[in-house]
């Protein structure tokens, strides 16, 4: 946000334009609470540097000042918890729980382009789908034994290229 108000190629400026961010980010609602930051600690919103009667007498219609912030704090939890169970149903229907691995089990690292580097061996299991993963003895792909903390999402089982010949004794 503040890169978008400052000058594109200096940035010098942008100790400028802080106030009206802090305005902006104070005075716009929140999706999970359904609330702006300014009502939930002062319970109204904050006066813009241009104020005009007009927009001050249609605020004071439309929403009249809800002066106990008890309620309204109560209202804002209320939409947060709320919010956390949609978002909890939305990951839910998404996610695929991780591949287990065991130690001693050869993987392969998966590169952002989707190509692969292995094979590796699991050394040792970690909490939250994480495995210490290991070069292989012998077998390393470069002077220094790899030797890092990957998550489950990043490795894939390997496959022997053995493994994909079928033999299959009927042909002869």
């Amino acid at each position: 946000m503040l890169s978008k108000t400052t000058d594109p190629n200096d940035h010098s400026d942008w100790s400028l334009k802080l106030r009206s961010l802090e305005y902006a980010l104070n005075n716009t609602v929140h999706s999970s609470t359904r609330f702006t930051p300014s009502t939930l600690l002062f319970g109204t919103d904050q006066r813009g540097p241009q104020v005009d009667e007009l927009t001050e007498f249609l605020k004071e219609k439309t929403n009249p000042v809800q002066a106990n912030l008890a309620i309204i704090r109560q209202k804002a939890s209320d939409n947060i918890l709320q919010s956390q169970i949609i978002n909890e149903e939305q990951f839910s229907k998404k996610h695929r729980p991780a591949i287990q691995f065991q130690v001693g089990d050869f993987v392969v690292i998966r590169n952002v382009d989707n190509s692969t580097n292995g094979p590796y061996i699991i050394h040792k299991r970690l909490p939250n789908d994480r495995y210490v993963v290991r070069d292989i003895d012998g077998m390393q792909h470069t002077q220094i034994p790899y030797d890092g903390v990957l998550e489950a999402d990043k490795l894939r089982e390997w496959i022997s290229p053995a493994a994909d010949l079928v033999f299959d004794d009927s042909d002869s």
